[in-house]
């Protein structure tokens, strides 16, 4: 399991951790711009209008209140969660790849561990 800082975002990295059988949960740079295949809100429901669209898009409608969780694909597929601190003036993405299933809120207690390593 690696757990960073958006410093260790790298998409060809990222790639070999996963190609290794490993897992990830990365801080994704806000430059970061793949294409949309599901979006999910808090509750798992599938929020549809969002499909096939680049995360740029997406980007202008999640709200301040609201987690997002995205698989996306690019150069490499992986899960794509946005929350929205309070404070900040866009989004914080977390790039994911976990062998089991977890909700995105799930994902945010795992972000919190990454402050104790």
């Amino acid at each position: 399991m690696f757990l960073a800082d958006r410093g260790y975002f790298k998409l060809s990295y990222l790639e070999s951790i996963d190609a290794a059988g490993g897992f990830y949960v990365v801080r994704a740079k806000t430059t970061v711009n793949p294409t949309v295949v599901a979006v999910f809100n808090r509750k798992g429901i599938t929020l549809k209008r969002f499909t096939s669209k680049k995360q740029k898009d997406v980007k202008k409608h999640i709200r301040r209140s609201v987690i997002v969780d995205m698989d996306v694909e690019g150069k490499t597929d992986y899960r794509l969660i946005a929350s929205w601190p309070k404070g900040k003036s866009e989004p914080t993405y977390w790039a994911i790849i976990l062998g089991l299933a977890f909700s995105a809120l799930g994902i945010s207690s795992i972000k919190r561990l990454k402050s104790l390593i």
